[in-house]
């Protein structure tokens, strides 16, 4: 199965911290797909305390 995005602007939300290398291997491979002059952006932070 192949994906590919159909925006040029595509963000994936980290949430688990801890997969963070898993997440940028994944993403590696998922930029290929990318329509040409498209970006990929990765935002990810650290979770709020009270």
């Amino acid at each position: 199965m192949q994906i590919t995005a159909a925006s040029p602007f595509v963000f994936f939300y980290l949430l688990d911290l801890t997969k963070r290398k898993e997440m940028k291997n994944a993403l590696e491979r998922f930029s290929e797909t990318l329509p040409e002059g498209a970006t990929l952006h990765m935002v990810s932070r650290e979770a709020d305390t009270l």
